[in-house]
């Protein structure tokens, strides 16, 4: 498995940077827990191509993004209202300039913002933003989910998914890392748009197949396995065959549509740079597959042992304690 060269130097930094922040140490989410699920092996591997102050960029907001979901596995996660209103402050920090009296946590939360929007034009920045409310409002419907009990409708399911999955933000930061940005006539090709809903969807699906077993523990039924049983009436073993067979065939798809990119580039005119950017999109959706995959069958955020532990860290820890500093 490829990996950035960088990763032991962007562990020390993004360790040093959750604590800065209160998010990681005493009286909050446990640092040897915080090491032990490697996000920063995740981004090392999603994106081989970043060095320096781009991979801790990453680092810092997978980090940040993985121990901040876990509060809503808690009493918080059950309580849309609640949810909505916590989402609403932190999702305000997209939207304005402002930055005094924040939270730690928002504090955080803007200081990702600000360094990934360095370089970038204003379309990916308005992109990038609504890519960020889309992973934030999730939360709120999956905590309806929780007080419902049952599962969503598959096309529901997926809305909230691809939401909650933050995969808009991962396509940002391949441009963002990789230091160059799709021509606006080829990022909205039906060729490009379909390659990054496929990968979306095999990145989420395959993270459901090996997600589950620890999602039933902490009562999260957002999941497609649980959704295809209970839309089917069929077993928990039919249902991951049929998810597992779902997404081979949408890795098929996608090849399809990466090669059948030169030709469109050609169609509308693209220099030799713009298809280079194009094309360097298409790798870095491939790169991400490949190391996300991995890391969703290795990484001890996966484990049981990890779920045994996880309602205690969840009602714990207090990053969506949105007093602001004082």
């Amino acid at each position: 498995m490829r990996r950035s060269p960088d990763l032991e130097r962007s562990l020390a930094h993004t360790v040093a940077w959750h604590q800065s922040y209160g998010l990681i140490g005493e009286n909050a989410y446990p640092t040897d827990r915080f090491v032990r699920i490697e996000t920063t092996r995740l981004v090392a591997q999603g994106w081989p191509y970043a060095r320096g102050e781009d991979l801790d960029l990453l680092a810092d907001f997978m980090g940040m993004a993985a121990i901040t979901d876990e509060p809503f596995d808690g009493a918080l996660g059950r309580d849309p209202i609640e949810t909505a209103r916590v989402i609403g402050r932190a999702a305000s920090v997209f939207h304005s300039d402002e930055r005094a009296g924040l939270s730690p946590y928002l504090a955080a939360l803007a200081d990702i913002w600000d360094r990934s929007r360095v370089g970038m034009s204003r379309s990916w920045c308005e992109r990038a933003a609504y890519h960020y409310d889309r992973w934030l409002y999730a939360h709120v419907h999956e905590a309806r989910g929780r007080v419902r009990g049952t599962p969503e409708s598959i096309d529901a399911y997926l809305v909230i998914r691809r939401g909650s999955g933050g995969m808009g933000i991962v396509f940002d930061f391949m441009e963002r890392v990789g230091h160059f940005e799709v021509p606006a006539v080829a990022f909205h090709s039906p060729e490009i748009a379909l390659m990054r809903d496929l990968t979306e969807d095999i990145s989420l699906l395959t993270n459901d197949l090996i997600s589950l077993p620890k999602e039933e523990m902490v009562g999260d039924i957002d999941n497609l396995v649980l959704v295809r049983q209970h839309e089917l009436g069929c077993s928990r073993d039919e249902a991951m065959r049929t998810v597992a067979a779902y997404t081979e065939e949408l890795i098929e798809r996608f090849l399809t549509q990466q090669a059948r990119l030169p030709q469109m580039c050609e169609q509308i005119g693209l220099s030799e740079d713009e298809c280079s950017a194009v094309m360097e999109y298409a790798a870095a959706m491939r790169w991400w597959m490949g190391g996300a995959i991995e890391w969703y069958y290795t990484s001890f955020r996966y484990s049981l042992e990890y779920a045994r532990t996880q309602a205690a860290t969840a009602n714990g820890h207090h990053a969506w304690q949105l007093n602001p500093t004082r």
